[in-house]
């Protein structure tokens, strides 16, 4: 397992094995953090780093939405990120 801290924000990449419990950190992590604007704007840069198109944020309840529907898609296997 590689884990990275980008400033607050904790990317891990791991196996197919235990990646989804890895997904759900994340989950609760953006969650928890959802008014804070930088932590809103480092979870931008992360998918961004990862060639996965979104807008700069500002708004909390949209980003919310819009930052949940991407975590599903990953969960589903819709949306891959490569190390």
């Amino acid at each position: 397992m590689v884990q990275r801290l980008e400033a607050r924000y904790v990317t891990t990449y791991r196996c197919d094995e235990d990646w989804l419990s890895s997904l759900e950190e994340t989950r609760k992590h953006f969650l928890a953090h959802i008014g804070e604007v930088e932590d809103r704007e480092k979870l931008v840069a992360f998918f961004r780093r990862h060639d996965i198109p979104v807008p700069q944020v500002v708004d909390a309840t949209k980003w919310k939405t819009e930052g949940s529907a991407l975590l599903d898609k990953i969960q589903k296997r819709e949306l891959i990120l490569s190390p």
